[in-house]
């Protein structure tokens, strides 16, 4: 549904939709988020678009603090699909998670 209210322009109803999910204790997934983000983009709303990215790599943070690296992976290789690039701030929590959890050969790759 947050895909048609985005391609219908109406974001404001889109943004309710993903609240009411928050609210549900449902999480975005990556292809809901690149919806939005791409949306705000063709908007002009650049300030929003990174914000809301922002969100997706606290999410990405909390996996890792979590022992979840390979999740976290998993969702950074989602987002790589979509064409959005890691920044060093990303690749930094992933680095971090896998020498928290002694994966230091993992970390390397990084």
């Amino acid at each position: 549904m947050i895909n048609g209210y985005c391609k219908a322009g109406n974001l404001g109803e889109a943004f309710k939709m993903m609240d009411e999910m928050g609210r549900k204790g449902l999480k975005m997934d990556t292809f809901t988020l690149n919806t939005i983000v791409h949306k705000l983009c063709t908007e002009k709303l650049l300030k929003e678009a990174y914000e809301l990215t922002v969100k997706a790599a606290i999410s990405m943070r909390r996996l890792c603090h979590s022992l979840k690296n390979d999740q976290a992976v998993d969702k950074l290789n989602e987002l790589l699909d979509k064409g959005l690039a890691p920044d060093e701030a990303t690749c930094n929590i992933i680095i971090h998670g896998y020498c928290w959890e002694g994966a230091v050969e993992k970390a390397f790759l990084w």
